[in-house]
């Protein structure tokens, strides 16, 4: 995580921020916000959501100024809050177009940093292979992560990680012949990595 998201300093400003926001809240829906917020708790508890999220004080000002032309009749959750406050992100539908022109021209420029980090995630093999049902989740959890990372101010340069699959385990016996399918994982990772196999 950024040194400079989780300074004393920016810390201290997102508190102020949230102090600022209650504040408007509390005018804004009265009753309806006092009644759920009167908790003390309740300021630490979106102060460690904000900063989980990589949310800053200029999200929380862009998230009243929204929630201003948006106009609900409810207080929103802080959950709610932090992804209004978020500048506007790309849809999947669009990261995946554009994820798509990558693949087949790696020239491409992306509008926004997260569409190639979670892109360069999944690799060129993969978007150009996958049936689209299985790029769709594999590609939206990337870009849901590479957004996070990116709203938290991580370098996007660093690889984002893969989960492995849920079963990895497959005993072989000394001088068994290698299963068809852990020789096709091998060779699929060599063909990756550009090793011979």
């Amino acid at each position: 995580m950024s040194s400079a998201v989780n300074s004393p300093a920016a810390d201290e400003t997102l508190r102020v921020a949230i102090a600022k926001l209650f504040s408007v809240f509390s005018r804004k829906y009265g009753h309806r916000w006092q009644r759920q917020f009167e908790d003390p708790k309740a300021r630490p508890t979106w102060f460690a959501s904000f900063r989980t999220a990589g949310v800053t004080a200029e999200m929380v000002d862009h998230g009243l100024a929204l929630l201003s032309k948006v106009g609900t009749g409810w207080p929103p959750s802080d959950e709610e809050f932090i992804r209004l406050s978020r500048p506007t992100e790309p849809t999947l539908e669009a990261a995946l177009i554009e994820a798509g022109r990558w693949a087949r021209d790696q020239s491409h420029e992306f509008s926004h940093p997260a569409i190639g980090a979670a892109a360069k995630s999944i690799g060129m093999w993969d978007l150009r292979s996958l049936d689209l049902k299985a790029l769709r989740a594999c590609f939206g959890t990337a870009l849901r992560t590479a957004l996070d990372r990116h709203a938290r101010g991580e370098n996007l340069d660093v690889p984002i990680p893969r989960a492995l699959p849920a079963k990895v385990r497959v005993t072989v016996r000394p001088g068994e012949p290698e299963p068809a399918s852990i020789t096709a994982e091998r060779l699929k990772c060599a063909k990756i990595l550009g090793l011979s196999p």
